[in-house]
């Protein structure tokens, strides 16, 4: 069944009705981001009788609440449509939406390139990776564009629980539940490699496995014309941060945790002194930038929604598509491909 819906051409923009399907704890972050870029936070579904969507529409002023989500979205209570759902029921939801709805949906949608490819004939599905809003990763880009750019490094410390002995005893379906967070978190990194050279196409891929053959990390080289080196490095459960650095002849430009870009040009050398007695190399920072989090909103959310409020105006902007979360979708599973 798909559920019919169409755009008011007689709607001015600046009063376009926005539906919201999900209003789990992400929703008060992009709902605040979504108001701000101009949107009319309209009609919002979730569960029966849920408490947070009768807090949401108190506070947001929201006009209608669904408590079925088959009825919003078969309804005319919106214009655009921001999917807010756990992603192994966004797909089936997305699956029945008109082709004509523009759409902005929280990642993953789902864990399955199957499916994905399912999706590729919409091209007004725009997909949530706040991180391609950032300062720091723009800045870099800017300089791949400029052929700037020799080596991407990124590290990934994902959390896989059940390696340190938690939920040992649960019967994992296949490898999507086992390592969830892969799928989940980790295709954030995936996902910004693709933004900045346009690919994720593997070269080589080395396993990284413990004494008892469990998989403990991974090593992958990425083939693009942007940039010669690229290389993702993950060791699950390690104290480290998230973080991508990119080198040029210059500088080396870092995001760690990603949320924090630092540009180092340089080194300052600290002579031996009494207390410390050994020669220190300290890299100079010349620029130092943190995103910033606003309206109670969470970083890269305000830009995105503004972004998707001028997708939903036919203009062209940063934000991924179907295509781009195949790419690291498909990314994740290669991971396991050959294990």
């Amino acid at each position: 069944m798909v559920y019919a819906q169409s755009l008011s051409v007689n709607r001015k923009l600046k009063n376009m009705k926005l539906g919201i399907i999900g209003c789990g704890k992400i929703a008060g972050y992009h709902l605040s981001s979504m108001k701000n870029a101009g949107f009319k936070l309209h009609s919002i579904s979730g569960t029966n009788n849920s408490s947070n969507a009768k807090h949401l529409k108190k506070k947001y002023n929201i006009t209608k609440v669904f408590s079925n989500t088959e009825d919003h979205i078969s309804s005319d209570e919106y214009d655009a449509l921001l999917f807010l759902t756990p992603h192994e029921i966004t797909y089936e939801y997305l699956s029945n939406v008109k082709s004509s709805v523009k759409i902005l949906a929280e990642k993953p949608i789902t864990f399955y390139s199957s499916k994905l490819k399912k999706l590729k004939r919409n091209k007004n599905i725009r997909i949530a990776f706040n991180r391609r809003q950032y300062f720091g990763v723009n800045f870099i880009k800017s300089k791949i564009n400029k052929n700037d750019i020799f080596l991407i490094e990124a590290s990934i410390p994902e959390n896989i629980k059940f390696l340190e002995g938690k939920k040992q005893h649960v019967n994992y379906k296949n490898f999507r539940e086992k390592y969830f967070n892969i799928f989940y978190n980790s295709v954030h990194i995936f996902d910004l490699i693709r933004y900045l050279v346009g690919s994720n196409t593997i070269s080589s891929i080395e396993h990284i496995k413990d004494k008892t053959n469990r998989l403990r990390g991974y090593t992958i080289n990425i083939k693009s014309k942007k940039v010669k080196n690229i290389k993702i490095n993950s060791i699950f459960n390690s104290s480290d941060n998230f973080s991508l650095k990119a080198y040029s002849n210059k500088a080396r430009y870092e995001l760690c945790p990603i949320e924090l870009f630092s540009e180092y040009k340089g080194a300052k050398i600290i002579e031996p002194t009494s207390k410390y007695p050994l020669r220190r190399y300290v890299p100079i920072i010349t620029k130092n930038r943190a995103e910033l989090i606003k309206n109670s909103s969470k970083p890269g959310f305000d830009k995105q929604a503004q972004a998707f409020f001028d997708f939903c105006n036919k203009k062209k902007t940063n934000l991924a598509t179907i295509d781009d979360m195949l790419d690291s979708i498909s990314l994740a599973e290669r991971i396991f491909e050959y294990l």
